[in-house]
């Protein structure tokens, strides 16, 4: 005797059903098949490797999605540090950049190591 085992109805935004949604419903039947209705118009009858099949997909479908949503987020914060860290290529930002680099001249208090024995109880040499 055939029998449909009723599983679940869900409701899922689609764009050619509008605000209502489209709804699907999920059958189980006597003769191990998935039954999948797709509003009025479409059923898909599967058996169980078919139905596991569908899941990998989807399944797939939304691993991609998480990673095109992570490539935006990722390139909304560059945009937002290039933003608020903007790179400058002026002759005063070369200057500071090669002082920072330690391309100019040290005093003669600078090229002191405070950690020289020698040095560190000599207070002509701070």
């Amino acid at each position: 005797m055939y029998e449909e085992h009723h599983i679940k109805d869900v409701v899922i935004e689609d764009e050619s059903s509008g605000l209502k949604g489209l709804d699907v419903t999920i059958y189980v039947s006597s003769s191990d098949e998935v039954i999948v209705h797709l509003g009025k118009s479409m059923t898909i009858r599967t058996d169980e490797s078919g139905a596991l099949e569908l899941r990998e997909v989807l399944n797939e479908a939304l691993i991609k999605l998480e990673s095109i949503r992570y490539g935006k987020v990722c390139d909304r914060m560059e945009a937002l540090t290039e933003e608020l860290n903007p790179v400058w290529d002026t002759a005063a930002d070369k200057e500071i950049n090669e002082d920072i680099a330690g391309r100019r001249e040290r005093s003669a208090q600078q090229r002191v190591d405070p950690f020289d024995s020698k040095l560190a109880n000599d207070p002509a040499d701070w």
